[in-house]
């Protein structure tokens, strides 16, 4: 292996495409604001047991929003266990998480590498991503009768098509 280089399943060379052996994982926070992912700061960190989110420091300074409760504007980096705490719960849990580690080819325990695979679409206004990846954010605005029809559709099962039916109902009946 040439330079001691292994390949990642990422297709970002120089960053995420090709990681130092000792698996080196750098994964860029951003936070919509706007509709503009604008970078909040970085998990940087080989496993989940050494891997800490530090603000960027233009963000702290002048964009004064913490990514959460749990993790306040703050110069210095965030320990192993805060960073886990915080962005391992952005994830699914148990069947589902299975699931996802399973078809990502993942260790289900290795938020990291889940977080990477699925960190675009994160609950809230939090997006992951490698740094030379570009992610943009966009809405579609979605109708009542298209809600209606893809609770029906045959992806999904008949509970599971009354269960969505009646979040739809009591969502619309809120606004």
């Amino acid at each position: 292996m040439p330079n001691g280089i292994l390949e990642m399943k990422t297709g970002c060379p120089g960053i995420g495409g090709a990681m130092q052996e000792d698996r080196r994982m750098r994964l860029v926070i951003k936070i919509e604001q706007n509709g503009k992912l604008i970078p909040a700061g970085t998990i940087e960190g080989n496993d989940r047991h050494d891997a800490c989110f530090r603000y960027a420091e233009d963000y702290c300074e002048h964009r004064g929003v913490p990514v959460s409760i749990s993790l306040p504007l703050q110069k210095d980096a965030f320990s192993a266990e805060q960073t886990a705490a915080f962005f391992d719960g952005l994830l699914p849990e148990g069947f589902t998480r299975r699931s996802v580690a399973q078809w990502m080819h993942a260790d289900e325990n290795d938020y990291l590498s889940i977080l990477h695979g699925l960190g675009k679409e994160c609950l809230g206004a939090i997006c992951v991503q490698e740094e030379c990846e570009e992610v943009t954010a966009s809405y579609e605005r979605v109708t009542e009768a298209q809600i209606r029809e893809l609770a029906a559709g045959d992806s999904f099962g008949r509970q599971q098509a009354a269960e969505v039916t009646q979040i739809c109902d009591r969502i619309l009946n809120e606004l």
